[in-house]
């Protein structure tokens, strides 16, 4: 064989082991209790994982990493050891079966076999709950997977309040509990139309993915002529004048010229916060509520927008700057530009390092931050609904006013399907459609 046959040789050999589908038993630490930590099949297969709990636990001493068992040390161990070793071989035993048919296959595929063989017809009854959650851990978007996560966990507390259960087969997620659901989340959650609407769009997808997948029959899609409706609702831009009376307050609070807000003060930080989401493109909030001190280089804001994942980059305008000189004693101090987040820095039982943590620190301090705006809207003689994301809206129409084109406010707001930037600036068309009507006379 010459030396190229012998490298082609070894490369179709490496290849054929990459793809090759792995079993291996892993222990979560990270989810540790009293009880010790939950023990995993993970499967790997096409540089993708898929991980099969065990329904046990092991306390990190008493496992055996390298031979993925639990040691003598354990009380219970040759039972435990019994139990992993079946499993195992239940996991081999669908890798043999998916090579041996045609086609390839994935490692979501594996695991479905595997639960087939732990349990005749074990898919067809596979938990709507587990499942969906899996999928939407899939999700390219963070900002999609935060809502979506959201919805199911609403869903899930129906479940538990109104059915006294923790889950309902795929299957068994019927119209009629559609309907349960959402007279549920109107009445006793007291929600909004348009909340218990986004909710109800999450589970309606769950539902489509689960077709797609084949563990639900289309013929048994729970959705089929389910009507979901959306109120629609409105987020009023400030006028520039608005605007104005806001900068014009902010200055004389500064100078400690008026009572509210006063300098030092949750309430003059968010004037400062709104000021400088419009200043720079309708920063979002969950951003501004995040902006480190890192992220401002060479005069520019540099930061991964929470909601998609995309980068941004925007020059600082003078404003903006100004905002950043009054917070400027909290730099080398302080990671946040903003003191938002400093009680949850400080508190041990939040980690702002985890995504949940942060996502309901964020949320926690939007209502609060929400009530100081509309507070300050009242003392400047604001009678619109000011709040953190209008200012996102009022950056919109001031670029529309201004002669931007409809693609430049989208690129500036990161939108990445046009028609809602075309609902940001709605507003504005509409008192130009009156200007009009009035010349008409």
């Amino acid at each position: 064989m010459t030396s190229a046959a012998v490298i082609v040789y070894h490369l179709f050999a490496l290849m054929a082991f990459v793809l090759m589908a792995t079993v291996s038993l892993y222990l979560d630490t990270r989810k540790a209790n009293e009880d010790g930590s939950p023990v995993f099949l993970r499967i790997s297969h096409k540089q993708e994982q898929r991980y099969v709990s065990l329904s046990t636990r092991v306390p990190e001493q008493d496992w055996h990493e390298s031979k993925e068992r639990v040691r003598k040390s354990h009380d219970h161990y040759a039972a435990l050891n019994r139990l992993i070793s079946r499993e195992q071989s239940h996991m081999e035993e669908a890798v043999a079966l998916l090579k041996s048919e045609p086609g390839g296959f994935t490692a979501r595929d594996l695991k479905r076999r595997y639960k087939r063989l732990q349990a005749p017809e074990a898919e067809s009854r596979e938990s709507f709950l587990e499942y969906s959650y899996e999928r939407i851990s899939e999700y390219d978007k963070p900002g999609t997977r935060k809502n979506h996560k959201a919805g199911l966990n609403k869903f899930k507390r129906f479940l538990k309040e109104e059915r006294g259960r923790s889950d309902v087969s795929i299957q068994g997620f019927t119209p009629e509990m559609i309907r349960a659901y959402r007279a549920w989340e109107k009445e006793v959650v007291g929600n909004a139309q348009n909340t218990v609407h986004r909710t109800l769009r999450t589970l309606r997808r769950m539902c489509n993915l689960a077709i797609e997948d084949g563990l639900l029959d289309s013929s048994d899609y729970p959705f089929e002529g389910v009507t979901l409706k959306r109120e629609r609702t409105e987020k009023t831009p400030l006028s520039a004048s608005e605007i104005k009376a806001l900068e014009d307050r902010l200055r004389r609070a500064n100078r400690g010229e008026i009572d509210y807000p006063q300098r030092r003060t949750l309430a003059i930080h968010s004037l400062r916060a709104w000021l400088f989401s419009c200043y720079e493109m309708g920063m979002r909030w969950g951003d501004v509520c995040t902006l480190t001190w890192n992220s401002i280089v060479d005069g520019r804001v540099s930061y991964k927008m929470r909601k998609t994942g995309a980068g941004k980059n925007v020059q600082l305008l003078t404003q903006a700057k100004h905002i950043l000189d009054s917070c400027a004693d909290r730099q080398g101090s302080h990671e946040f530009v903003f003191p938002f987040l400093d009680r949850y820095v400080k508190d041990p039982e939040w980690d702002l390092s985890r995504t949940e943590d942060l996502d309901n620190a964020i949320n926690n301090r939007n209502s609060v931050i929400n009530n100081r705006l509309g507070d300050i809207a009242e003392a400047v003689g604001i009678n619109k609904n000011l709040t953190t994301h209008v200012a996102r809206h009022s950056a919109a129409n001031r670029m529309a006013a201004n002669g931007w084109t409809l693609q430049e406010i989208q690129s500036a707001l990161g939108h990445s399907d046009v028609t809602v930037t075309q609902e940001y600036i709605r507003t504005l068309r509409d008192d130009e459609l009156d200007d009009k009507h009035r010349e008409m006379f």
